[in-house]
Protein backbone atom coordinates (compact mmCIF):
# COMPACT_ATOMS: atom_id res chain seq x y z
CA UNK A 1 0.00 0.00 0.00
CA UNK A 2 1.51 3.30 -1.06
CA UNK A 3 1.61 6.56 0.88
CA UNK A 4 -1.13 8.14 -1.22
CA UNK A 5 -3.51 5.24 -0.62
CA UNK A 6 -2.69 5.20 3.10
CA UNK A 7 -3.38 8.94 3.34
CA UNK A 8 -6.75 8.51 1.61
CA UNK A 9 -7.75 5.71 3.99
CA UNK A 10 -6.59 7.70 7.00
CA UNK A 11 -8.62 10.72 5.85
CA UNK A 12 -11.74 8.55 5.45
CA UNK A 13 -11.41 6.99 8.91
CA UNK A 14 -10.61 10.35 10.54
CA UNK A 15 -13.60 12.03 8.87
CA UNK A 16 -15.88 9.29 10.15
CA UNK A 17 -14.54 8.92 13.71
CA UNK A 18 -13.07 12.31 14.58
CA UNK A 19 -14.53 15.04 12.39
CA UNK A 20 -13.09 18.49 12.94
CA UNK A 21 -9.72 17.25 14.19
CA UNK A 22 -6.80 19.09 12.55
CA UNK A 23 -4.19 16.54 11.56
CA UNK A 24 -1.87 18.73 9.52
CA UNK A 25 -0.58 21.23 12.09
CA UNK A 26 2.59 19.14 12.40
CA UNK A 27 3.31 20.23 15.96
CA UNK A 28 1.44 17.83 18.23
CA UNK A 29 2.37 14.19 18.73
CA UNK A 30 -0.95 12.92 20.05
CA UNK A 31 -4.56 13.76 19.22
CA UNK A 32 -7.87 12.47 20.44
CA UNK A 33 -10.03 10.63 17.92
CA UNK A 34 -13.30 9.32 19.33
CA UNK A 35 -12.38 6.99 22.20
CA UNK A 36 -8.81 6.62 20.95
CA UNK A 37 -5.55 8.53 21.09
CA UNK A 38 -3.67 8.73 17.78
CA UNK A 39 0.04 9.45 17.46
CA UNK A 40 1.47 10.69 14.18
CA UNK A 41 5.21 10.76 13.62
CA UNK A 42 7.24 12.32 10.80
CA UNK A 43 9.93 10.79 8.64
CA UNK A 44 12.90 13.14 8.24
CA UNK A 45 16.41 12.94 6.83
CA UNK A 46 18.95 12.28 9.56
CA UNK A 47 21.78 14.73 10.19
CA UNK A 48 24.51 12.34 9.07
CA UNK A 49 27.01 14.63 7.38
CA UNK A 50 30.50 13.25 6.75
CA UNK A 51 31.54 14.96 9.96
CA UNK A 52 29.53 16.41 12.81
CA UNK A 53 29.71 20.04 11.63
CA UNK A 54 26.31 19.90 9.87
CA UNK A 55 24.71 18.58 13.03
CA UNK A 56 26.52 21.10 15.19
CA UNK A 57 25.30 24.00 13.09
CA UNK A 58 21.70 22.73 12.99
CA UNK A 59 21.43 21.63 16.61
CA UNK A 60 23.61 24.07 18.49
CA UNK A 61 24.83 23.15 21.96
CA UNK A 62 25.77 19.50 22.56
CA UNK A 63 25.21 18.82 18.87
CA UNK A 64 27.91 16.19 18.53
CA UNK A 65 26.37 13.80 21.05
CA UNK A 66 22.86 14.46 19.73
CA UNK A 67 24.00 13.84 16.16
CA UNK A 68 25.59 10.52 17.16
CA UNK A 69 22.32 9.43 18.77
CA UNK A 70 20.30 10.48 15.74
CA UNK A 71 22.76 9.01 13.23
CA UNK A 72 24.99 6.31 14.73
CA UNK A 73 28.25 5.36 13.03
CA UNK A 74 26.81 2.42 11.03
CA UNK A 75 24.25 4.76 9.42
CA UNK A 76 26.78 7.57 8.95
CA UNK A 77 29.25 5.21 7.22
CA UNK A 78 26.72 3.54 4.91
CA UNK A 79 26.63 4.49 1.24
CA UNK A 80 22.94 3.48 1.10
CA UNK A 81 20.85 6.66 1.38
CA UNK A 82 17.87 4.74 2.76
CA UNK A 83 19.64 4.37 6.11
CA UNK A 84 19.75 8.12 6.51
CA UNK A 85 16.08 8.58 7.36
CA UNK A 86 14.44 8.40 10.76
CA UNK A 87 11.06 8.58 12.45
CA UNK A 88 10.70 11.69 14.62
CA UNK A 89 8.20 13.24 16.97
CA UNK A 90 6.52 16.17 15.19
CA UNK A 91 7.77 19.69 15.73
CA UNK A 92 11.05 21.54 15.39
CA UNK A 93 12.91 19.42 17.97
CA UNK A 94 14.74 16.45 16.50
CA UNK A 95 13.57 13.67 18.82
CA UNK A 96 14.25 10.47 16.87
CA UNK A 97 12.10 7.55 18.05
CA UNK A 98 13.02 4.99 15.37
CA UNK A 99 14.75 4.55 12.04
CA UNK A 100 12.96 3.91 8.78
CA UNK A 101 15.11 0.83 8.04
CA UNK A 102 17.21 -1.57 10.09
CA UNK A 103 20.93 -0.79 10.20
CA UNK A 104 22.10 -3.68 7.99
CA UNK A 105 19.67 -2.79 5.18
CA UNK A 106 21.63 -2.03 2.02
CA UNK A 107 19.00 -1.66 -0.71
CA UNK A 108 15.51 -0.21 -1.22
CA UNK A 109 13.09 -2.81 0.12
CA UNK A 110 15.87 -4.29 2.30
CA UNK A 111 15.74 -7.52 0.28
CA UNK A 112 12.33 -8.22 1.78
CA UNK A 113 10.85 -9.47 -1.48
CA UNK A 114 7.37 -8.62 -2.60
CA UNK A 115 8.15 -7.83 -6.21
CA UNK A 116 10.79 -8.32 -8.84
CA UNK A 117 11.79 -5.62 -11.30
CA UNK A 118 12.81 -6.76 -14.75
CA UNK A 119 13.28 -5.34 -18.21
CA UNK A 120 11.53 -8.36 -19.65
CA UNK A 121 7.83 -8.11 -20.38
CA UNK A 122 5.47 -10.87 -19.38
CA UNK A 123 3.05 -12.23 -22.02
Amino acid sequence: MGRHHQAQLFDQVAARHCPGTRWSDGERLQRECGHNQVRLYQEKKLLCGGNLRAGAIALGEDAASHSLIECPQERRASSFQGLQFGIFEPGPERNVVAWSRFASCDTWGCNGGGWDESDETQP
